[in-house]
């Protein structure tokens, strides 16, 4: 049985940006960080407190946010950085809604930039 499509319905919660990603790869032994810019529906919002009550106790103080993403072509990876406006967020977990058109991600604010 397929999954409703929801692309449409979760479109009212997001808005139209353009973003950067910052994917980190090793090249001849180097790190070598390629960014790459693409337009989006998004929808960046605080983790609720329940959500991050539930974090190992050493994590509860990172700024969580909690991403949603209309982008066929991306799928964020761990440690992945994407940039929306001032913020930096860093990637930890990603749920593969892609049948129902849409993308979530669990990030922290990175501090580093």
């Amino acid at each position: 049985m397929p999954v409703p499509f929801l692309g449409n319905s979760v479109k009212g919660w997001t808005s139209s940006k353009l973003i950067t990603v910052i994917t980190q790869t090793i090249v001849n032994f180097q790190n070598v960080q390629l960014s790459k810019n693409y337009s989006a529906q998004i929808n960046a919002q605080p983790m609720p407190a329940w959500k991050v009550n539930r974090k190992p106790e050493e994590q509860r103080t990172w700024r969580w946010w909690e991403l949603i993403i209309i982008q066929p072509n991306l799928n964020l990876k761990h440690d992945d950085k994407v940039v929306i406006g001032p913020r930096t967020f860093v990637i930890q977990e990603g749920s593969d809604w892609s049948e129902s058109g849409f993308q979530g991600y669990e990030a922290i604010e990175d501090y580093t930039s």
